[in-house]
């Protein structure tokens, strides 16, 4: 390890090989349209995992965590779409009679870029691979730990792939699946589908994108109603609009959350949207004072061959704006509208809740009720055409007691879904990936060939290249038995040298090989 700088000395080390890597056109990759949209696929499902996961990172810069896949033609690992989101507890109202906490995404930047257990790590299983060979050339720039997850299809159980996660310095993140510019004013899309945004609540337009479907707007809006049971309804999305603060949005190479706070009088209501290529994700947590009835629901606009269908109305009925009575309040375990211009199936997940009696089914297909309590905006379809979605009655908490719904929406191409698709969408949901992460270390050095050359003013250090290595860094002490962190660290360089003035006082050097900012044996 040390060196006299007039004596030379040997180092010797022994690690795996680094390749440089080729992302371009796996980046260009899109999820295959022959797969999504037409029905249940496992390959453009997300695969989520949590920090706690990954304890032996914990509190690294997430900004420097890439993940790879194994590419078995070209012996070599490849970039893919992955990202990090963080995520936090917030107490609100601290120490008062309506303190409540709530778990959101970090769309504001205040964890400060560092993994924690609770931070969400996605990808989508298309994007793994097979698993690498255990003698694999570890890709440039990454450090000396890494971590394999596999990743097992729950359908197909002989159907395992891997990802690799790596600490790597000066990657850039590839183009993302989302497209969006993180204005709670702006459309989010895929190439499958768009949401139309125009304020915080107000979501007025759905399109399933061609050559799926055809890209027209397919729903007058994303509503909700608030009011007693058996009387009109008294409040919408407009009035849930004007109260709520918009919290903020990320967008990544995976995916789009979107975030905000409040409702009318229901300050401490939240809601996020997560959408994915080819899925939307809706929670909503409900804090609301003692209230007869709230409905979440998707009003439709009217095209050829619509049909609804649920898991307890198999066979379907037709959305023609004739009200239909076999459609009973029970709570289906999933839903789907269909039409020649596209459509979707839906799955309501209300967490169970002791402040609310009763959460069941809301449908209503009839062109001649009008849905709002007044013109609250210009293209109102003044008519409930194909209206669906979850309907909570006899709210009994207040303003700190949460009531928590989870939607999940897949996109469906035009005249696609049936019953088996809307059984298999919910088994995505109701059984997801199996996952097991695995850490693994590598060797990077020590430097045993360290060459001392003398020269009348000056000195210099010089020694072999180290494969894998990006950079070296020089220390020096006065004396050559100090622990590592005592050492002075002069210089990190990539080359192979170092010069240093000629000192009367003895000095000891040591080189040691830098991989991905993390420093090899010494």
């Amino acid at each position: 390890m040390e060196l006299h700088k007039n004596v030379p000395a040997t180092k010797s080390w022994l690690c795996c090989t680094m390749l440089l890597f080729a992302v371009a056109a796996f980046w260009s990759a899109e999820p295959a349209q022959a797969q999504a949209g037409t029905g249940p696929s496992r390959e453009t499902e997300p695969v989520v995992l949590t920090g706690s996961m990954f304890p032996d990172v914990a509190g690294d810069d997430i900004s420097r965590m890439a993940a790879f896949r194994w590419d078995a033609v070209l012996e070599s690992f490849e970039l893919i779409r992955f990202q990090i989101d963080e995520k936090k507890v917030k107490v609100f109202w601290l120490g008062s009679p309506w303190e409540f906490s709530q778990t959101l995404y970090d769309v504001a930047g205040d964890e400060g870029g560092i993994l924690d257990g609770d931070d969400e790590l996605v990808f989508l299983f298309q994007d793994s691979g097979p698993q690498a060979p255990a003698e694999a050339e570890w890709p440039l720039g990454t450090g000396l730990i890494r971590h394999e997850i596999a990743v097992t299809n729950p359908d197909q159980l002989s159907d395992v792939r891997w990802v690799y996660l790596f600490n790597l310095t000066g990657w850039q993140p590839p183009a993302g699946y989302v497209t969006w510019d993180a204005s709670q004013f702006s459309d989010i899309s895929s190439t499958l589908f768009e949401l139309d945004y125009v304020d915080r609540w107000v979501l007025e337009g759905y399109r399933v994108n061609s050559p799926c479907g055809t890209g027209v707007d397919l729903i007058d809006r994303v509503k909700a109603r608030t009011g007693v049971v058996g009387n009109p309804l008294t409040e919408t999305e407009e009035d849930w609009n004007n109260t709520a603060i918009y919290l903020g949005g990320i967008v990544g190479p995976v995916r789009a959350i979107r975030s905000v706070r409040g409702a009318a009088s229901a300050l401490n209501t939240f809601h996020h949207d997560i959408i994915y290529h080819s899925m939307w994700e809706r929670e909503v947590t409900l804090r609301v004072h003692p209230i007869g009835r709230i409905t979440l629901y998707l009003d439709w606009l009217p095209q050829p061959n619509m049909t609804y269908l649920a898991s307890n109305v198999s066979g379907g009925v037709a959305v023609d704006g004739d009200d239909d009575s076999e459609v009973s309040l029970e709570r289906p375990s999933w839903e789907i509208i269909r039409g020649s211009y596209g459509g979707l199936a839906l799955m309501a997940n209300p967490v169970p809740s002791p402040y609310v009696d009763e959460m069941n089914r809301y449908y209503r297909d009839d062109d001649r009720f009008d849905d709002a309590p007044d013109e609250t905006y210009i293209d109102e379809d003044d008519s409930a055409f194909g209206n669906f979605g979850l309907q909570g009655v006899n709210f009994t908490g207040d303003e700190s007691t949460g009531v928590v719904t989870r939607f999940r929406v897949y996109p469906l191409c035009s005249d696609t879904g049936d019953a088996a698709a809307g059984a298999g969408f919910r088994n995505l949901w109701d059984n997801p990936f199996i996952t097991a992460v695995s850490p693994q270390w590598r060797t990077l050095g020590p430097i045993r060939n360290l060459l001392n050359t003398d020269g009348p003013i000056q000195v210099t250090q010089s020694w072999p290249a180290v494969n894998g290595a990006e950079a070296y860094r020089v220390y020096a002490s006065d004396t050559a038995d100090l622990p590592r962190e005592s050492w002075t660290l002069l210089t990190e360089t990539t080359g192979l040298t170092f010069t240093d003035p000629k000192d009367p006082v003895t000095r000891f050097y040591s080189v040691v090989p830098v991989s991905g900012g993390d420093e090899g044996d010494w």
